[in-house]
């Protein structure tokens, strides 16, 4: 509830920005918000191959409760196409109440937000898919 409203109250205040204000240029912050959810996007779709080979189920609605490793490549595929369309579409600057806000940054650090606890909460349930960083 608290995601769905998040939500509606980011695309409310777009749909008052100026149109010049869409589709401002990426900057390299953008980018490295982006590579951030896309990253945690991957982890958990690894997760969740490794989970079904597991024998668990699936509780994201769209999916369904035992979705195909091709079905969930393809789910996160568009929907992280999807998330970088968006992020693209939404105003850098956005006035309310005197304070000037970044609607694209809040789009980003809301999903980020949301696939890190996704991929906690997997790993929380199997330790055995713990996602390890190499540089």
């Amino acid at each position: 509830m608290k995601k769905t409203l998040l939500m509606i109250i980011i695309l409310m205040m777009t749909a008052q920005a100026n149109a010049s204000e869409f589709f401002q240029p990426i900057s390299r912050e953008d980018i490295g918000y982006e590579l951030l959810f896309q990253g945690f996007l991957i982890a958990d779709a690894s997760q969740t191959i490794r989970f079904r080979n597991q024998g668990y189920y699936e509780l994201n609605a769209f999916l369904g409760n035992e979705p195909s490793q091709k079905e969930i490549i393809l789910y996160n595929f568009f929907m992280g196409s999807g998330h970088a369309v968006v992020a693209k579409i939404l105003p850098t600057h956005y006035r309310i109440f005197g304070f000037i806000i970044n609607p694209r940054r809040l789009w980003q650090i809301f999903w980020i937000r949301t696939e890190y606890d996704v991929v906690l909460k997997n790993q929380k349930l199997n330790p055995a898919l713990t996602i390890s960083l190499q540089f």
